[in-house]
């Protein structure tokens, strides 16, 4: 079932072409943003976003950091083409399979925005934080609040099918600490813009070993 689950799951990003019109979008990118200017190291030069998707993080941090050498990967091709057309050649941006893909550049700061959902197997969680190569890594994700959830199903508000797995903050403290050395974690937005489907957003932020 999880190797299903995993396939879904990237089939779904792969095909994207635009963002699911999620509620609150904008007022979250604005907490986002503030909240990666916070906890991006002021001596950090390099970021990469793994799962960029349209580019809209990497736009606003390089405007309003000090970081100077930008990287985005993603699943799909078509929003990194967006991304491209809004950053130019201030990023470096590619269309990557994150669990096939291997000798990316090391980097001060790597983003994992909304990732850990899509990687279901012990085995996917390995080879997608082994390839994340950095001194600081950020990491939001919806965590479940009794025990984890997986879905697989199609989703009439999506238009596809769709898969993914909510898992506990205690249990997304355990991945990461079992790669990198966790300094914080922390809801991600306040009530008035969080989720309507029971799960809740969160930060963790973590150093390399």
């Amino acid at each position: 079932m999880s190797d299903e689950n995993l396939r879904v799951a990237a089939d779904f990003w792969k095909s994207r072409v635009d963002y699911p019109e999620y509620p609150f979008l904008k007022e979250r990118r604005l907490v986002e943003v503030s909240y990666l200017l916070k906890n991006i190291p002021s001596d950090a030069t390099s970021l990469a976003d793994f799962g960029c998707g349209d580019g809209s993080n990497l736009l606003l941090l390089r405007e309003l950091s000090y970081v100077t050498v930008l990287y985005g990967y993603d699943l799909s091709e078509s929003l990194i083409s967006v991304a491209q057309k809004k950053l130019g050649d201030s990023a470096v941006l590619k269309n990557i399979d994150f669990l096939q893909s291997d000798a990316l550049p090391e980097v001060d700061v790597a983003l994992s925005l909304g990732v850990l959902p899509y990687l279901f197997t012990e085995d996917a969680l390995t080879k997608y934080l082994n390839l994340i190569q950095c001194k600081r890594l950020i990491v939001r994700t919806p965590c479940a609040l009794d025990q984890n959830v997986v879905i697989n199903k199609y989703s009439q508000e999506l238009g596809a099918d769709y898969a993914a797995i909510y898992r506990t903050v205690s249990e997304v403290e355990a991945i990461l600490s079992s790669r990198f050395v966790l300094r914080s974690t922390e809801r991600s937005y306040p009530n008035n813009i969080e989720s309507k489907y029971g799960t809740k957003q969160y930060y963790f932020v973590c150093d390399a070993k």
